[in-house]
């Protein structure tokens, strides 16, 4: 998908032209258009020349930092969401009869938010006078191109698994390179598992001011001064973070979105215009995983009421297994850990695993209580006595997700969770 700016009568205003061309020659149309673009030209080449601009006349910046995370770029369902529509909009923010702006594009995950940039303090180019719709198009087509690298080369070792994306704004933000407006894009999901704000730990009830203070203590809350940062966060999603009970996909969505709304008005200079807004995202075939994969992700994992723990299975297992992920082993010792105080081994746990609605009942009823039977078995090795597994497959589904002829990916992911309830008498 491409966006358009359109000028009425332009079309037939560039038909016009082109026959004069013909009669002036090159010359003569360089008079009407200035320099003409040649097929044998590098559309692109403004991202990687910069003697192509001056960059004194760029009065703006954009930073967009993207999360290459495993929760971004992979799904059970096999689609995930292109954000790149959203990434070249903002981009081209002001585009029409606005000045030159610096463009800085990084991808970012793992614990300490490593950043590959795709290109930075690149130099926009003006709108032409004429054709500025189908300059738009390519400028565009560029950026997809450098998403679509950037993401290739995105990192893949063993301290890439999750994501910090309180380090990827404070990182953003310390990018700028000017003065003017400022505009700072992060494209993530939202789920941090890394840092000062795992979501595992702090999303349940946060203490705003407590955990403000515990980030500076650890010096990981951003410094840099937000009164002049224009702070967008797109793509954010409750997926995976808490759906229980009746808690709905919505209600979810909500949870992640207040809290990083209220985090985006306690940062430095910041005011309390929320910092989450909509995406234009649709589903697509995810990229071509580097090296061996995407590292896994830790699970995040948030407790509801009466000690019931739920966990998206795509935290958990590959698709189709009923193995346990080292991440995710390694995730379950870190929620034990930050909730140990209140979780007594010497009480009954039951393990609940759900499937959604596509395949046999058999079969899904028999692939959720053998996941169930995992996470017992890691559990009773963590010191739980009575440990109860069962699987109910999409018996107890959070919501409708349509069946196979018309599923619903995101009320299908809902749908695959496993519950742990602790406390059981």
């Amino acid at each position: 998908m491409r966006i358009h700016f359109h000028i009425p009568g332009s079309t037939a205003l560039r038909s016009a032209a082109l026959l004069v061309c013909v009669c002036m020659g090159v010359s003569g149309c360089d008079l009407l258009f200035g320099e003409i673009e040649t097929a044998a030209e590098e559309p692109c080449s403004w991202i990687t020349d910069a003697s192509s601009a001056d960059a004194d006349e760029a009065e703006g910046e954009t930073v967009v930092m993207l999360d290459a995370s495993a929760s971004m770029m992979q799904s059970e369902s096999g689609r995930i969401s292109d954000f790149t529509e959203d990434i070249a909009g903002e981009m081209l923010h002001g585009f029409m009869g606005g000045p030159q702006r610096r463009l800085t594009l990084g991808v970012f995950s793992g614990q300490k938010s490593h950043i590959n940039y795709a290109f930075a303090n690149t130099i926009r180019p003006h709108a032409l006078d004429q054709g500025a719709d189908e300059q738009a198009d390519r400028i565009q087509a560029c950026i997809e191109e450098q998403v679509a690298a950037a993401l290739e080369q995105a990192p893949a070792g063993p301290d890439d698994a999750g994501t910090d994306v309180l380090a990827a704004i404070d990182t953003g933000a310390r990018a700028f390179d000017g003065a003017g407006d400022r505009r700072l894009t992060v494209v993530t999901d939202g789920h941090s598992n890394m840092g000062c704000l795992n979501l595992s730990r702090v999303l349940h009830e946060p203490d705003y001011e407590a955990l403000e203070k515990e980030c500076g203590e650890k010096k990981e809350w951003p410094t840099a001064d937000f009164s002049d940062i224009t702070l967008r966060l797109v793509g954010v999603s409750g997926v995976g973070v808490e759906h229980s009970g009746d808690v709905t996909g919505a209600q979810a969505v909500g949870q992640i979105r207040d809290f990083w709304n209220t985090i985006g008005a306690r940062l430095p200079g910041a005011g309390d215009t929320p910092v989450v807004v909509e995406s234009d995202s649709s589903l697509v075939e995810p990229p071509e995983p580097p090296g061996d994969g995407w590292p896994a992700d830790p699970p995040i994992a948030v407790f509801g009421p009466d000690d019931l723990l739920v966990i998206d299975t795509e935290a958990l297992f590959k698709t189709d297994s009923a193995e346990l992920l080292p991440s995710a082993e390694e995730g379950i010792d870190e929620v034990l850990a930050n909730y140990g105080p209140t979780l007594d081994p010497a009480l009954g746990v039951t393990v609940t695993g759900h499937t959604d609605s596509r395949g046999s009942d058999s079969y899904n009823k028999d692939l959720s209580r053998r996941r169930a039977q995992a996470v017992r078995s890691y559990l009773e090795s963590a010191g739980f006595a009575e440990v109860r597994a069962e699987g109910k497959g999409s018996s107890a589904p959070v919501c409708d997700d349509g069946g196979e002829d018309s599923f619903d990916d995101e009320c299908g992911r809902l749908n695959r969770r496993v519950e742990i309830r602790f406390n059981q008498d």
